[in-house]
């Protein structure tokens, strides 16, 4: 029971290392898709993401607080579904910067709300393999998030950057 529940909380790690991982393989069609040529806007692009994670952070631990673990986690997972569809019918820059934002809350709730509630279900003599579960998981989403921008960008044409952003 505890690997069942704990391999579904670490999938916020998941999340959180593809939604990060995904901006490398996306941009370039992103770019040219919109025709940005300005180096800001790529900026506030891929930065969105991050400012979303600092505030998210907070929040996660708000939501923890006054909700409980359980409950943030819920939370944070609309911010990981609202992200990517944002993202995905996007018909500008300010729109994708919106979407980051959103992922972004959700990770940064994630990187707060997941570990904590593993650490507190796991038994102490398996703590530490049960929150490392969720570390493992996101560099599992960073590398899977290459993976998918690599076949996609092959396979789906000028459209891709919406399927990597939306997956």
């Amino acid at each position: 029971m505890l690997g069942r529940v704990a391999a579904l909380a670490a999938l916020g790690g998941f999340l959180f290392g593809y939604d990060l991982g995904l901006i490398g393989g996306a941009m370039l069609g992103i770019s040219q898709a919109f025709s940005i040529s300005s180096v800001s806007t790529k900026e506030a692009i891929v930065a969105a993401a991050k400012l979303g994670a600092c505030v998210g952070a907070f929040l996660g631990g708000a939501l923890m607080l006054r909700y409980g673990r359980r409950r943030a986690i819920a939370a944070e997972a609309v911010f990981f579904v609202a992200g990517p569809l944002v993202m995905a019918a996007a018909t500008g820059p300010g729109a994708l910067v919106a979407g980051r934002f959103l992922v972004g809350l959700g990770i940064g709730a994630s990187a707060i709300v997941v570990p904590a509630y593993l650490a507190e279900i796991a038994p102490a003599a398996k703590r530490g393999a049960v929150v490392q579960t969720y570390e493992v998981m996101l560099t599992l989403g960073m590398l899977a998030a290459g993976v998918v921008d690599w076949l996609l960008s092959s396979a789906a044409g000028p459209g891709a950057w919406r399927w990597m952003v939306g997956l």
